[in-house]
């Protein structure tokens, strides 16, 4: 099977929108099944300019089923795309707290998402691509209330016609849209929150919380020391490109100054006060001493 853009992609244990990851299309005319690595997060033909969120990444089913026009209309009918992964996150939450699960085969094979993708010049050519997600399954329902379509890989005959530009949408296509019931074949655990962290990558992102062994532990010690290891040269690179300096002194001066509060006046009235007093008192006793010492004479 050909691969194109294959240098565009990147492996990594913490997938993200915009990132580049191999999906399987099929060319119109030849019918020649390819792997092509694409943008995920879907950005149409007719875009003028690259979205500034991405919240293509992932297209709902019931935005395909039916007579509704959407973004997607145009793309179901002849550009349909296979996305392979070996597993995926979902979240479950708790409270403010999102804690990470991730799903893989058991047997360790990759996964077939159901997915869409369009071309368009922004000036290059750029392929992209989409998710289909569904309701979840019954076995992981309690963690979130959606997840990717997943195709049978042994219903070759499904994966050829979802493949198929030459077949337009009809009812027999959505209904490869649905659940993934398999609970046999796939299995689920917790993960580290760590996988949270965009920009982060582990191969221990996708290891069960419970069974990191010492050499898990020392990467989380080894990242955390290159964390902070950035931050402090950020903090000298801030100092030495003269961002902290003299035109900050002068945006300081111009800066109005903060009024004192009377408390801290007070304090300061008293202060002098007292030394007024002692003043007095060290006068008055000088005067006692004279008189005493002219008594004496």
């Amino acid at each position: 099977m050909y691969w194109l853009d294959r240098g565009n992609y990147q492996t990594s244990y913490n997938v993200a929108p915009t990132s580049y990851q191999p999906v399987i299309r099929m060319e119109h005319g030849s019918k020649q099944t390819v792997v092509h690595t694409m943008k995920w997060g879907l950005v149409p033909c007719w875009s003028k300019s690259l979205p500034n969120s991405m919240k293509t990444a992932n297209c709902r089913d019931d935005s395909l089923i039916g007579n509704g026009k959407s973004m997607f209309s145009s793309m179901k009918n002849a550009k349909r795309c296979i996305v392979l992964v070996q597993g995926f996150y979902e979240w479950l939450t708790k409270g403010k707290q999102k804690i990470p699960y991730y799903f893989k085969r058991k047997d360790g094979e990759l996964l077939f998402f159901a997915g869409l993708y369009d071309s368009v010049r922004l000036p290059e050519l750029l392929f992209t691509y989409t998710i289909i997600t569904t309701s979840p399954a019954k076995f992981m329902s309690h963690i979130h209330n959606r997840m990717p379509v997943i195709l049978e890989k042994e219903s070759s005959g499904d994966i050829a016609n979802w493949l198929n530009p030459d077949i337009r949408w009809n009812s027999e296509l959505a209904a490869l849209l649905k659940p993934y019931e398999r609970e046999d074949e796939l299995e689920c655990y917790q993960v580290t929150q760590d996988v949270n962290k965009v920009g982060t990558d582990s191969p221990r992102f996708v290891k069960p919380v419970n069974n990191m062994g010492n050499d898990d532990k020392k990467e989380v010690k080894q990242e955390q020391f290159n964390n902070s290891d950035n931050e402090i040269h950020v903090k000298k690179k801030l100092c030495i490109s003269g961002e902290v300096g003299e035109d900050n002194e002068e945006e300081e001066e111009k800066k109005p100054k903060r009024k004192k509060s009377t408390s801290s006046i007070k304090k300061k009235n008293a202060k002098y006060n007292n030394r007024d007093d002692d003043r007095e008192d060290n006068e008055s006793l000088s005067k006692k001493n004279w008189n005493k010492k002219e008594s004496i004479e």
